[in-house]
């Protein structure tokens, strides 16, 4: 899976800082878990319309409102649904 990808990429060092947004179709809250836990810094639920990605970018490359800032459940919602 995906998620496989971005686990190794979190214990590397050099890609470890690299802000990652997962945009996807999954929307299950373990799903969500799995993927912050994977290093992803937020996520959004396709479609997704273009101000939203746009808002998403924004905060994840600024570090506002990024999901791993949750270390444990419960995940906001609106965080990562803004659709």
């Amino acid at each position: 899976m995906v998620l496989i990808f971005f686990k190794e990429l979190s214990k590397n060092r050099k890609w470890s800082e690299i802000p990652f947004l997962l945009i996807t179709a999954e929307k299950e809250r373990d799903k969500v878990i799995e993927a912050v836990q994977a290093g992803i810094k937020d996520y959004l639920v396709k479609p997704v319309k273009p101000e939203n990605l746009s808002d998403k970018i924004k905060e994840v490359v600024f570090g506002g409102g990024c999901l791993n800032s949750y270390q444990t459940p419960p995940v906001k919602t609106t965080s990562f649904l803004a659709l």
